[in-house]
């Protein structure tokens, strides 16, 4: 058990490290609410088709599509793009774009396909353009990374629209209006601590994430270890087990502090350690480790043979 001055100074230490999560906690609780409600503005697949081209009537056979590559075909699509039909196809080692019926390499990409793919999105005048070199708010994911310069577009019409294109493959990459971005701010923006200056910087983020995780295990860890003394200490005097506390707030904190606790110390044991891997001797591992979803559910991609096409 704590000493005296043990004690008091796990007080203190709980009551900075709780005061610091409680006002986290109640910021998620509440952003929570509306996260509910309001997600995190991102493209569906719906929008894209909506806005999308449209594939001629007639394709090109799969089989002749498949001897533009050696070996093993992992991935093949088709779209249409810039009045071209597009085939990707991939095998482990390469990937390869080309026009589906000339076999040559599609029509390069300008800031007039952007702007073109731009107005088929919103029928409304477009305010002006940024050109982004980073990321920014709302494209802060770092596949984002690989797609630069993208072309930011700003629209003026009643819910004024943005619509964010990439200048290295022409196609949009986030959409948002004007509400979105404003329950975003309220929402999910400060829930997930979607924050440029956190995530453009994966060092910044993991500190981030690890500092959160020890403070709430510090928080949780002494106000554990500070129910078990005082139930012991008042066992003591009253030989009696009973909450030690008599009054409002401090007796309900007190009783759901030992019901909890544990659940907490947990959550505070997996963000301490969700930006990095375990250590050794708690999960002993080989060299590297990596998750793959395909093992572990027993599902893979179908072969492109067993695909029913028409």
């Amino acid at each position: 058990m704590p000493t005296n001055s043990g004690h008091k100074f796990l007080f203190s230490l709980h009551r900075i490290a709780g005061c610091i999560i409680a006002l986290f906690f109640l910021m998620w609780f509440l952003t929570g609410l509306v996260l509910i409600y309001h997600p995190y503005p991102r493209l569906s697949d719906e929008q894209l088709f909506a806005h999308g081209e449209i594939l001629p009537d007639h394709l090109p056979a799969v089989d002749s599509l498949r001897q533009a590559v050696e070996g093993k075909v992992t991935r093949l699509s088709l779209r249409q793009f810039q009045g071209e039909t597009l085939v990707e196809i991939a095998t482990k080692d390469t990937s390869i774009l080309r026009n589906a019926h000339t076999a040559k390499a599609p029509l390069p990409i300008t800031y007039a396909t952007a702007e073109q793919t731009a107005k088929r999105w919103v029928e409304a005048p477009i305010l002006r353009v940024d050109t982004l070199r980073e990321r920014e708010q709302w494209v802060l994911y770092s596949k984002y990374d690989r797609l630069m310069p993208i072309y930011k577009f700003y629209f003026d019409d009643a819910e004024h629209h943005e619509l964010f294109i990439s200048g290295k493959d022409g196609e949009p990459q986030q959409f948002t209006s004007r509400s979105q971005r404003f329950w975003s701010w309220v929402g999910a923006i400060p829930h997930k601590l979607y924050f440029p200056f956190l995530r453009r910087h994966t060092e910044s983020w993991q500190q981030a994430v690890t500092l959160g995780g020890a403070l709430c295990l510090i928080a949780a860890l002494s106000g554990l270890i500070l129910g078990i003394y005082l139930i012991i200490k008042h066992y003591r005097q009253t030989h009696t087990w009973e909450n030690p506390y008599r009054k409002g707030w401090m007796r309900w904190h007190y009783a759901a502090g030992l019901l909890f606790g544990i659940a907490v110390v947990a959550w505070g044991l997996s963000g301490l350690f969700a930006m990095q891997k375990l250590p050794r001797w708690i999960v002993p591992y080989e060299e590297h480790y990596s998750f793959s979803a395909s093992r572990l559910w027993g599902r893979q991609l179908p072969a492109l043979q067993d695909y029913r096409l028409d």
